[in-house]
C-alpha cells in the first residue's frame, strides 16, 4: 500500500501539532480576492509608510 505525499504530510502535521500542544492545522482554500480586498490593503500599505 502506498500513501500519497499529501496525505503522509497531513499525518505527520497532526502528530508534531499534538506533541508540542497546538491546536488542529488549519486547512482549506482562500476564495480569491476581491477588488475591496486590494484597496484595503494598500490603504493599510499606505498608513504604514507615514
Amino acid at each position: 500500500m502506498v500513501v500519497s505525499r499529501l496525505e503522509r504530510r497531513d499525518q505527520l502535521i497532526t502528530v508534531v501539532r499534538m506533541l508540542m500542544g497546538l491546536g488542529p492545522a488549519i486547512k482549506g482554500d482562500l476564495p480569491k480576492p476581491t477588488a475591496e480586498d486590494e484597496a484595503t490593503a494598500q490603504a493599510t500599505e499606505d498608513t504604514a509608510k507615514e
